[in-house]
């Protein structure tokens, strides 16, 4: 403490020698960096001021007056420095110092504003000003303080207010009646219109800074406060700045080409007798009573300052006619006023008023759509010329910082009004819905050249605030749509390239269901005919359903034509997983078979290709080692959008429960950093409920209708666009592409390839075809399964049975991988039908009865043949039910780079995802 005291009085006393010198800009910096650095303003600890620290505080109170002896005394080039170190002291004082002195620190200051005729002292005392206003509203709990401060305010505002209009003032002016009105607003009651007036003409001055303009339209966002009816006034201020801000509309529209305002008013387009946006901008204005005759106030805020669109905005008599004749402004100042009305809106929606009013959330709504219709689509269609090809340019830059501050609108009104939203939710959905098919319909190109990534960002945070609002409502109109943005968003992927797997996909919901529905898909109808035949000749030709589409190829081709390489882009990434998660959240249990088949697939293939990334870039030397804290950051984002998918309600049990738990306890293990540890561990402590009430621990085989992969057949996933950040790879021909996706192929789904599994011949063909009669062989089959085994003796003999009745000689058949035979015959497998069990015994039965009538009669072979015949093939053809747990046909090579990207698998199947029959297409059946 000794030597603290010390040190601080020695510098304490260096920077009075320094106050000696006349205080120019550059010394008073350097004293103001040495008191705040050093902390030569503060007290001891715990506030101390006696004692031991007593030197120090005298110190203090000496540089103090020294300060006020400049202020007051010394001659004109001591002042701005002293002014503005005295603010610094308000600051940083001790609270006891503070209120005892700073009654006479604020007269010094307004002393220097009222008297001395130099522009800098004043500034710097306006600044000083500010700052013990700052202070002051940190301390108004503190008795006597707002009784003692209102009339300092009061005085304030009085030398401030005339100032707004000086150019060399007005941004401390502005600072000193930002201050006091946000420590004293009811003080400013008696100065609200020569305030409202001052700062609506420094939003719309052209020589105003941008800077200033953007303050001066949060100081009028204050103004409601000061007045006894506030919730009045806030309505009347907020109706005055949405009409200001169409009017800005109507002039961007104008200078960008889109709208010819002098020819018609606010609803002639140029050439086309009609707006660009639909009429939206007459109906906000209806919306807002601004239309008819007699109304003043008909441009907003801005109107009677010269910012008027020149149609007179739908009003009537002297002072449409006066708008019209008026100058429009040039495309600068309407930016930079636009710019300035949309942060006073903001403040206003965002702030509220202190008594209750209702928000005019519709309003906006239709300012939001009008904001959006700003595309440059509409601006440069055919039959539109801007009058100035410059300011067309500036206009069509400006468009992506437009659509920005729309969605943030949208966003932080939807927070605000709450539930009063959901009357509108229908015309929210749909809004935010059409944009995210828009990034659907794009695909990578969308994604690099329509909606830049800050626009998509917006949009994503904007579509999560209105779920969580929404909830089922807001989940019904935009599930669909965000499903499909996120495999555009993640994958690249377009929407003809979405139609293509969805065209090759199978039914989702058949990898959780039961018997009861596996025999509600046996018992749907068949295909027609005609689709029969297209199947059976598609088939014929050898034609390959996924020969048409190569995922791999287009994934790659994705991430060269939109790769991951900006932090904007990962922030889009991020905010698209935050779009999954607060679907699966609100909506996961009314979602559709199919799009919650892909969210969950979705959701745990990016968890799972995270956690290989997150490895990749965290190896010594690597080349993507600088972009491991984006991987680290999506791999939370995606860990997040795995713990909603497993927590939000089943039917069953979830595809991807073992498969996710493996991955969230790796997580929470803390190898990974404490940032994924914790959520890992919130999820595990979220699934607790579904993990206890089973006395088995989780199998590695998944769900019971099968393995988790089989959970994904419906969505082809192959390598995320974030892969770009690690591995930047040059499109390549679709064999390179294959070799390439098969060097480096993303975690499989699956890991486990299905053993090939021989199809079964035609009966049609088999039926000419007669051998030696099978009845021996189906003989000393039945005769061996119960001393063989059981099931698998009686499955192989009715299987060479079968063969036998086809004319093939029967080959051994090579055993199951291990992780097959485990599907096949564990406790996780899915049990046959009853329909299956009934042909089981049935074809046993057959045969130990073939057997003795064989060596009777030639008739009797005969018919036991055709019995053991339908038996088998009853037993070799997968059924509606068995096609859960059977492999898939061959694939073409063509889809060679699709499967790799997967992982290996044989010739023989597509991989390790079983293909589920969902009862609509059955072509490889010959049942009618």
């Amino acid at each position: 403490m000794e030597s603290a005291v010390l040190i601080r009085s020695a510098l304490l006393r260096n920077v009075l020698s320094s106050l000696e010198q006349p205080l120019d800009p550059t010394r008073t910096a350097a004293i103001a960096q040495q008191l705040v650095e050093n902390g030569l303003l503060t007290g001891g600890p715990d506030g101390t001021q006696g004692g031991i620290w007593a030197p120090v505080t005298e110190l203090q109170g000496e540089l103090v007056e020294n300060l006020l002896k400049h202020l007051t005394k010394s001659e004109a080039s001591f002042r701005p420095g002293a002014a503005v170190l005295l603010g610094l002291v308000c600051c940083y004082v001790p609270p006891r110092a503070f209120l005892a002195s700073y009654g006479d620190w604020a007269a010094a200051l307004l002393e220097v504003v009222r008297r001395d005729p130099g522009v800098v002292p004043r500034a710097a005392a306006l600044r000083g000003l500010s700052d013990l206003f700052t202070r002051v509203r940190e301390l108004l709990e503190m008795p006597g303080v707002r009784r003692d401060a209102s009339g300092i305010a009061g005085r304030t505002l009085q030398v401030a207010t005339p100032l707004l209009t000086d150019p060399d003032c007005q941004a401390s002016a502005l600072a000193a009646v930002t201050a006091v009105l946000t420590a004293l607003p009811t003080v400013a009651r008696n100065h609200t219109t020569p305030l409202e007036r001052s700062l609506a003409g420094l939003m719309a001055a052209p020589a105003t800074p941008p800077a200033v303009r953007c303050d001066a339209a949060a100081a009028l966002a204050l103004l409601p406060r000061a007045t006894a009816d506030d919730a009045a006034a806030w309505a009347t201020l907020i109706r005055k700045v949405l009409l200001s801000l169409h009017t800005a509309i109507d002039l961007l529209m104008y200078h960008g080409g889109g709208i010819n305002v002098g020819g018609g008013g606010a609803a002639a387009g140029l050439g086309a007798g009609v707006a660009p946006d639909g009429g939206l901008g007459v109906r906000a204005r209806e919306h807002l009573e601004a239309v008819g005759q007699g109304v003043a106030d008909a441009e907003g805020l801005l109107g009677a300052l010269g910012f008027v669109s020149g149609g007179g905005g739908g009003g009537g008599g002297a002072a449409a006619a006066a708008a019209a004749a008026a100058p429009r402004p040039d495309v600068t100042l309407t930016v930079q006023v636009t710019s300035a009305l949309l942060q006073c809106l903001v403040a206003l929606v965002g702030r509220g008023s202190t008594s209750p009013v209702p928000v005019p959330s519709h309003a906006i709504l239709l300012l939001v759509m009008r904001m959006l219709k700003l595309e440059p689509s509409v601006l440069l269609a055919p039959g539109r010329v801007a009058p100035s090809a410059s300011a067309q340019s500036e206009v069509l830059a400006l468009l992506p910082d437009i659509h920005v501050s729309a969605w943030e609108l949208l966003g932080l009104c939807t927070r605000v009004v709450r539930s009063g939203m959901m009357p509108l939710m229908a015309l929210v959905g749909r809004l935010v819905g059409e944009h995210l098919r828009r990034i659907k319909a794009g695909g990578a190109g969308g994604l690099a050249v329509t909606m830049p990534a800050v626009v998509r960002t917006a949009l994503y945070r904007t579509a999560v605030s209105v779920l969580r609002i929404g909830n089922f409502a807001a989940g019904h109109y935009l599930a669909a749509d965000v499903t499909g943005m996120l495999v555009t968003e993640l994958y690249g992927l377009s929407a003809t390239q979405q139609q293509e797997q969805q065209a090759k996909a199978v039914s989702y919901a058949a990898a959780s269901m039961g018997k009861a529905g596996r025999a509600q898909l046996a018992a749907a109808p068949p295909p027609p005919a005609a689709k029969k035949a297209r199947t059976a000749a598609g088939a014929a030709a050898g034609a390959d359903p996924l020969a048409a589409f190569d995922a791999a190829t287009a994934a790659a081709a994705a991430a060269a034509a939109a790769p991951v390489t900006s932090p904007q882009d990962v922030e889009a990434q991020l905010a698209a997983l935050a779009v999954a998660e607060a679907l699966l959240q609100v909506y996961g249990p009314a979602l559709t078979s199919d799009l919650r088949g892909q969210l969950d697939a979705l959701s745990y293939h990016m968890a799972a290709v995270l956690g290989e990334a997150a490895c990749v870039a965290g190896q010594p030397g690597a080349a993507a080692a600088a972009r491991a804290a984006d991987v680290a950051a999506l791999r939370i984002a995606a860990t997040r959008t795995l713990v909603a998918s497993l927590a939000a309600p089943w039917p069953s049990r979830h595809p991807f429960l073992s498969d996710g738990v493996r991955l969230l306890s790796a997580g929470a293990s803390g190898a990974a950093g404490a940032a994924l540890a914790q959520v890992c561990s919130e999820g595990l402590q979220a699934l607790e409920a579904l993990l206890r009430p089973r006395s088995a621990p989780p199998r590695a085989g998944g769900a019971a209708g099968g393995s988790s992969a089989d959970a994904a057949q419906g969505l082809q996933l192959p390598r995320p666009r974030l892969w770009s950040m690690l591995d930047p790879v040059p499109p390549q021909p679709p064999a390179a592409a294959a070799v390439a996706a098969a060097a480096a192929s993303t975690i499989p789904v699956a890991e486990a390839p299905q053993a090939p599994v021989q199809k079964p011949a035609d009966k049609k063909q088999e039926a000419p075809v007669k051998q030696q009669p099978p009845a021996a062989a189906a003989a000393a089959a039945a005769a061996a399964a119960p001393a063989t085994g059981g099931k698998a003796a009686a499955a192989a003999a009715k299987g060479k049975a079968a063969k036998g009745a086809a004319g093939k000689t029967p080959t051994p058949t090579p055993p199951p991988p291990p992780a097959a035979a485990a599907v096949a015959s564990g406790p996780a497998s899915d049990k046959p039908g009853k329909r299956r069990k009934g042909a089981d015994r049935k074809a046993a039965a057959a045969a130990a009865a073939a057997a003795p009538a064989a060596m009777d009669t030639d008739a009797n072979a005969e018919a036991d043949e055709m019995e053991v015949d339908r038996a088998g093939a009853s037993a070799a053809t997968p059924s509606t039910a068995g096609a859960v747990a059977a492999a898939p046909a061959p694939r073409s090579a063509a889809a060679a780079p699709a499967a790799a990207v997967f992982g290996e698998e044989s010739e023989d199947s597509e991989g390790s995802l079983p293909e589920i029959d969902s009862g609509n297409d059955s072509g490889d059946s010959d049942d009618e």
